[in-house]
This record gives C-alpha cells, structure tokens and sequence, in this order.
C-alpha cells in the first residue's frame, strides 16, 4: 500500500499557528490499528484519513 503522509495546519498564514493536522493519503483504507498508530507517528491525535483520487470512485 503507497501513502503520503505529512502535518498541515488550518486557518494560518504560515508553517506555524492554526490548528495543527496529520493527513495520510494511501491506496487504500487502513484498518483501525494501523490508523491509530500512525496517528502516535505523526504525533497529533486529529489525523484525516483519505483515498488517492486515482483509488477511488467518485461520483460525478
């Protein structure tokens, strides 16, 4: 499974303030477990989880 993961903050101006964010775009769905555990990798308990576009169906 390919997945990207990196720190995104909202509503800021720069690389520091707002509300800080995990993010994991992967091939496919994580099972639980390993959603938490890269939570405590990226070390923010809010983390968003998300399908590539090019692995997924969207509805037109």
């Amino acid at each position: 499974m390919s997945k990207e993961l990196f720190k995104a903050a909202s509503f800021s101006d720069g690389e520091f303030g707002g509300n800080p964010v995990g993010v994991d775009i992967s091939s496919k769905h994580p099972p639980a477990l390993e959603m938490h555990r890269t939570a405590m990798e990226i070390e923010y308990s809010e983390t968003a989880f998300a399908l590539h576009p090019l692995h997924c169906y969207i509805r037109p």
